[in-house]
């Protein structure tokens, strides 16, 4: 057990039956989590952090206390206490973990933080969203939102164009597993961020090299992501409409 990488280094401890929260599975969340094995038992200390409660099936926790001023009755998910998080849902919400690789096929949609969401406006499945001291416009996309690139676009060759900027076979066959899903599931917005980034497991339990091939010169996979901005058509993206789970959380 180690706490993820970047700024952020955050470090999750899922309780999947707490007896404390009705045997409801419960995530305790920490924010610049610092572990030291060196003691007995292990000790963790934090920057920040939270807890929050799950139902996989989807259910509304209405047997479960939020904290004040979040909504009493959430659908599938609730905080309790804290946050760690700018739209309160897990860390591992849409995160892609080895699995994805092993299987060959991105089956979810792709958690991203964005820079300056929207500062008074969430889709489910975020519970609130973060604000980065920027009045709102309506050019920020809400917490929450969907993002994915429409049917009509030929994903084959886009898919064929992005590889064609890379080199690594490994880095040529993750970046069109990660088209593929941008077109099936699409991006969810999740986090804020100062600037876009896709959420994978942190490289301390995830061999990423010997799964999506080398980082470059940087040691990041920033490669992969210009590689599809090249080839993106923005104007061919779209925002899933919200439905009945706009601003659901309030």
């Amino acid at each position: 057990m180690s706490p993820g990488t970047g700024d952020d280094y955050p470090l999750i401890i899922l309780d999947r039956a707490s007896p404390d929260y009705n045997g409801h599975p419960v995530e305790y969340r920490m924010w610049r989590a610092v572990l030291n094995k060196n003691t007995n038992p292990w000790t963790i200390t934090n920057q920040g952090g939270g807890v929050g409660v799950y139902a996989n099936d989807g259910r509304i926790l209405d047997d479960i206390q939020t904290q004040s001023g979040l909504v009493p009755r959430a659908l599938g998910q609730a905080e309790i206490y804290g946050q760690n998080t700018g739209s309160g849902c897990s860390y591992t919400v849409g995160m892609i973990r080895p699995i994805d690789i092993q299987r060959g096929r991105i089956d979810h949609a792709v958690r991203v933080a964005i820079g300056y969401p929207h500062p008074t406006r969430w889709f489910w499945p975020a519970l609130r969203t973060e604000t980065w001291n920027q009045p709102p416009n309506n050019n920020m996309a809400p917490m929450g939102a969907r993002i994915f690139i429409d049917h009509s676009v030929d994903i084959v060759a886009l898919q064929n164009a992005v590889a064609a900027r890379l080199s690594d076979p490994k880095n040529k066959a993750f970046a069109k597993m990660l088209v593929k899903a941008m077109q099936e599931y699409g991006f969810i917005a999740l986090d804020g961020a100062s600037k876009n980034n896709v959420y994978l497991e942190g490289r301390n339990t995830a061999d990423w090299v010997s799964l999506i091939g080398p980082r470059n010169a940087w040691g990041t996979y920033d490669d992969i992501g210009r590689a599809i901005e090249a080839e993106l058509d923005y104007t061919k993206l779209r925002v899933a409409h919200p439905s009945v789970f706009d601003n659901y959380a309030r």
